[in-house]
């Protein structure tokens, strides 16, 4: 069937709805929080203490305790199903005269008596939530209840009791589950009439571009069949819109309860806005949000998300609801500036407010992180709480670089001796554990020689490393610290922690590294193939398109990126005709690195011939900032009249928008930028905005022992494609213009 169309006058109705939504124990527990936004912080100790904690005590109990025991249920709520499973931390079966009983382990160095209310009624709730569950399967009449606070310093076990019968669980479950029916009705109800309302959405164009029509067929079938579509298309052509037109269209035909678009950057999050503006220019009831990431939106970025600390945190839960009841009233697109407004007026923190509306709206714009990274992934979504999803993965090409970061780890030797130098006056015993993760580098600098600066080494080679490591973590375990860590060494608990973790599941997709930068020794290991990982974000989509300008080869992305055969590719070929692009190229101007500076007077020169040549707005693409500065001091001496606007490290938003809102119709503007910026790809320069560009060297990235590695990974498991695998060699940085 061929993607919907604007001038349809029988559209197909929608199919009836179904809706079928996932929730864990602890979601169902923590639906209605009240008090302070320290319900989601942890007491005073880190994910890695509070496993370990979990595990001791775990092996404490005698025979007979089942860890970590599995309960569901499913209620069926008219024509939709909620489904509830989750895993209580320790079980035990009635034997002689002793009750069945099950616990819940929380670990904290709070003294009982200083947690809050909220969060202590949260636990409760997810005990009798278990203790529920386990009476109606296992048949029981009565269970004990055991909520075991447990401090990872000293061990000591705190713990809450009590005795309930079936009758009385089974009516708090009741009470519990309340909230979460009345909100599933709601939702229900809106999905029911946003579905509806969509069949009257219509093309926001008078008509697709050359190519869009082909990509909105595509996605839409695509959707239609629960599948995988990857999409490469030129720059320019409307890859956005033409990908989010159809999956919304078939949002009535597919039970799908939202939609995730995903971007690397923050220009691709401003192409699915500027999408999403002209769908909401139709006013149907139709919810978005963007979700930003915190350190950009914090109105204390200075502060822990503490009450103590932050009135936004102090209260929240108790003025959310005021704040998601204008969101629910209000269609359309929330960005950041809107959602910052909203949380001003509410006084509530705007990146956790972001958080909590999201699962009003129905198209969610975010960062890769969001799905793929293990530890941002938004659980409540993945995890917690699971319906079915489209995702829509803006800028495949730069999954990547992404996916190899997110899957890599590193330690740091400077890392550990300032936190040495931190802990020696108040945690005179971690002295001695650091000095052996210290020996521990030393022995690897040994291997780096004289003269090189990075080596790759075999995982053997850092077990002893690895060893020192888990010393540390399990002296940390012993450590009293009442005010919780320093930074430098909570810093090193992460980093260890995450190392660790992810040396226990090196294979062929790792390299393992030893690298010396200015007398900071690092060891990393590298995640050079992200493809299997990536999979495992693949799998939480029900449906998924990916597009980008940059796909090709094939068997090189289809590879990297872990895609399998369920994938289908299409290419669509670019629509703007080649006479109407004037290309030239210069040889006569040197800029390899060694004749930089000597190219210097030239490329002003020529710089000038271009810009005289026609009069309007130009970008100037440079290999490096390094090299960019160096012109810029040059143009500016030279032409000390004419503006120039440069694009430099770590640019805010505002000021990337500023950059890219001065080149109007009416301007005449030049600008620096770098090669694979945040200015090199997903920015639309229409009409006379943008006259013509000038690309410097073709920017090749320096060759890296992790590329080798990657060859010869490729090439071991591919020796009969000799070509897929030489396409690892540095490869110019991608500049679309």
């Amino acid at each position: 069937m061929s993607a919907p169309d604007a001038s349809s006058t029988t559209p197909i109705p929608p199919a009836p709805l179904g809706l079928q939504l996932k929730f864990s124990v602890g979601a169902i527990a923590a639906f209605t929080p009240t008090g302070d936004i320290n319900a989601r912080i942890t007491h005073q100790t880190s994910a890695m203490e509070g496993m370990q904690t979990h595990q001791r005590v775990q092996r404490s109990r005698g025979p007979g305790y089942q860890k970590e025991k599995t309960v569901r249920t499913r209620r069926a709520i008219e024509q939709h199903e909620l489904s509830i499973s989750g895993r209580a931390d320790g079980y035990h079966p009635a034997e002689q005269e002793q009750l069945a009983w099950v616990e819940e382990i929380k670990t904290t160095r709070m003294p009982i008596e200083r947690l809050p209310d909220s969060v202590q009624q949260q636990h409760l709730n997810q005990l009798v939530l278990y203790g529920h569950l386990i009476c109606e399967a296992e048949g029981l009449c009565e269970i004990e209840l055991r909520l075991n606070y447990v401090n990872p310093d000293s061990a000591v076990e705190t713990v809450i009791t009590s005795v309930q019968s079936a009758e009385a669980l089974a009516e708090q479950f009741e009470a519990l589950l309340g909230p979460v029916v009345a909100w599933f009705r709601t939702r229900a109800d809106w999905i029911q009439r946003r579905n509806t309302a969509l069949q009257d959405l219509s093309f926001p164009f008078d008509d697709f571009r050359p190519g869009q029509r082909q990509i909105a067929e595509a996605a839409y079938r695509s959707s239609l069949q629960d599948g995988q579509l990857l999409l490469q298309a030129p720059t320019g052509l409307g890859k956005s819109m033409a990908s989010l037109f159809p999956t919304l269209k078939s949002l009535p035909r597919t039970q799908v309860e939202k939609i995730f678009y995903l971007s690397a950057k923050t220009a691709g999050q401003a192409s699915a806005e500027d999408a999403l503006a002209q769908i909401h220019a139709q006013q149907l009831p139709i919810r978005s949000l963007t979700i930003t990431a915190k350190r950009k939106a914090c109105f204390n970025p200075e502060q822990p998300c503490d009450p103590n600390y932050c009135d936004y945190a102090k209260g929240y839960f108790d003025r959310l609801p005021q704040a998601l009841e204008i969101i629910r009233d209000q269609p359309g697109h929330w960005d950041k500036t809107r959602l910052e407004t909203l949380a001003q007026v509410h006084q509530v923190c705007p990146f956790e407010l972001s958080l909590d509306a999201a699962r009003e709206v129905d198209v969610i714009v975010c960062d890769y992180n969001y799905l793929f990274s293990p530890s941002t992934r938004l659980k409540r979504f993945f995890e917690e709480r699971r319906g079915r999803y489209s995702v829509l993965l803006d800028e495949l090409h730069n999954l990547v670089d992404r996916g190899q970061d997110m899957f890599s780890a590193e330690v740091q030797k400077l890392q550990f001796q300032a936190a040495k130098k931190e802990s020696r006056a108040a945690y005179p015993t971690c002295v001695k554990v650091l000095n052996q993760v210290n020996r521990a580098f030393l022995a690897l600098n040994k291997s780096l020689g004289s003269n090189a600066s990075e080596i790759e080494v075999a995982a053997e080679a850092l077990k002893p490393l690895c060893s020192r490591l888990q010393q540390f973590l399990t002296h940390l375990e012993t450590l009293e610290a009442p005010q919780g860590l320093p930074a430098e060494l909570t810093q090193c608990l992460f980093d260890a922690h995450r190392f660790l973790q992810v040396f226990d599941k090196l294979n062929d997709d790792y390299a393992t590294f030893v690298l010396d930068s200015q007398n900071n020794l690092t060891v990393r290991l590298a995640c050079v193939h992200p493809g299997q990982q990536l999979q495992e974000g693949y799998a939480l989509a029900d449906t998924l398109i990916g597009f980008s300008a940059t796909l090709s080869p094939k068997a090189y992305y289809g590879d990297l990126l872990g895609f399998k055969t369920r994938a289908q590719w299409l290419k669509v070929p670019s629509p703007f005709a080649a006479e109407k692009q004037l290309t030239l190229i210069a040889t006569h101007i040197p800029v390899s690195f060694q004749h930089r500076s000597k190219a210097v007077p030239n490329l002003l020169t020529l710089m000038k011939t271009l810009i005289a040549g026609k009069r309007g707005n130009y970008l100037v693409f440079f290999p490096s900032y390094a090299f960019l500065d160096d012109v810029r001091t040059a143009f500016e001496a030279a032409y000390p009249d004419k503006a120039l606007h440069c694009q430099t490290r770590d640019m805010s938003d505002d000021a990337v928008k500023a950059f890219t809102d001065g080149f109007t119709e009416d301007s005449e503007r030049l600008g620096f930028a770098v090669m694979g910026g945040r200015f090199a790809e997903g920015i639309d320069l229409k009409g006379q905005r943008l006259s013509g560009a000038m690309i410097i060297s073709l920017g090749l990235a320096p060759k890296t022992l992790a590329q080798d590695a990657l060859l010869r990974r490729m090439q071991s498991k591919r020796d009969s494609q000799p070509a897929a695998g030489a396409e690892v060699e540095p490869r110019p940085t991608q500049t679309n213009v």
